[in-house]
């Protein structure tokens, strides 16, 4: 239940009555993995964050058209609260929530926003720890008041691959619905502009496959020892001097082997600009980390599912936030297992 608020008593939306309530768009308890905390334990590795967001905006032409391209892309924010969560490597919760705030004010348009965000184990003998804000934009913002980011309008897929429009603009390739085709996990990394690089890759990716879902991007700590592998996967004999990782997975469908996915994501490394002379600079890496119900061997050595899955957070969290439900295909354990017990 809404306490009366600033969110709730403030001056009515464009076109409405005096006293009318504000529409409102609601997302609860959404689940974000954050580095923060100022304890030193609490900088070694992401802990779970939770998320509601309350949202002021106008559901008039939405309610009007019953056409989701009206409606605020809530899903959009949600990925981008997970996304922003997963970068930061903020302290304090409160300059967390402060961010959130902003990117629903600035980047979706809402004329104010209440979040709050909590943190487990901050405190002995509490559940949980968390602080609330409000914030409202200004009627004279730079972006004006009434910008909603909305669905992106559906369009008609055919055929494999990316379509194109008349002027060469090229989309994503759609729905995969041949009867052979399986769920792949693909693990993506890169410490070379990470989150730009890794959304470009996403982009790339969706040009050739259906796209299922793409995870929250992370930050893993760069190298910290001359013999030791960084969560980003450095081999022996990177420089101690690398920046660190922004890691991701993303879930998609298709009916190609594991050969022929290699080769397509090898092309996307080289298009963005991957070169292996320079291990320490990586401008971005995609491994396939799982194939639904698939082996690949190279004599005794597994190689899919990649065994970073049951050792390494980077690879093992952001493939079980896409797809929980999915088997390792060597043990049977289900990912979200195997994110949990290394989280």
């Amino acid at each position: 239940m809404l306490h009366a608020s600033p969110l709730d008593t403030e001056r009515p939306a464009a076109g409405r009555s005096s006293g009318a309530a504000p529409d409102l768009v609601k997302i609860r308890n959404l689940r974000a993995w954050s580095l923060i905390g100022v304890h030193p334990h609490e900088r070694l590795q992401p802990q779970e964050i939770r998320i509601d967001v309350w949202l002021e905006t106008d559901h008039r032409a939405a309610a009007a058209s019953d056409n989701i391209v009206d409606a605020l892309d809530y899903s959009a924010v949600a990925q981008a609260f997970r996304d922003h969560a997963g970068e930061s490597t903020h302290q304090l919760i409160e300059t967390l929530g402060e961010d959130l705030a902003r990117i629903a004010l600035d980047r979706f348009g809402a004329r104010a926003v209440r979040v709050s965000v909590e943190k487990s184990g901050a405190i002995p003998g509490a559940d949980a720890v968390g602080i609330e804000i409000e914030r409202r934009r200004s009627s004279t913002s730079e972006h004006g008041t009434d910008r909603i980011w909305r669905h992106p309008q559906s369009r008609q897929m055919s055929g494999s691959g990316a379509t194109r429009s008349p002027q060469g603009r090229r989309f994503p390739r759609g729905r995969d619905t041949s009867p052979e085709a399986r769920l792949v996990v693909v693990g993506l990394g890169s410490n070379v502009d990470g989150p730009a690089k890794i959304d470009e890759a996403i982009t790339e990716i969706s040009f050739l496959y259906d796209l299922l879902a793409r995870s929250t991007r992370y930050v893993s700590p760069a190298v910290t020892a001359d013999d030791e592998r960084d969560e980003a996967g450095i081999g022996e004999g990177a420089s101690r001097e690398v920046e660190n990782y922004s890691n991701a997975a993303v879930l998609i469908r298709t009916a190609e082997d594991h050969d022929a996915i290699k080769a397509a994501l090898g092309e996307i490394e080289a298009q963005l600009g991957r070169d292996r002379s320079t291990p320490a600079s990586v401008a971005i890496d995609l491994d396939i980390l799982l194939i639904q119900d698939e082996v690949i061997r190279v004599g005794s050595r597994v190689l899919v599912p990649h065994p970073d899955l049951e050792t390494r957070r980077y690879a093992a969290i952001p493939s079980a936030e896409v797809a929980p439900f999915l088997r390792h295909s060597v043990t049977e354990v289900p990912l979200s297992d195997l994110a949990a017990a290394l989280a």
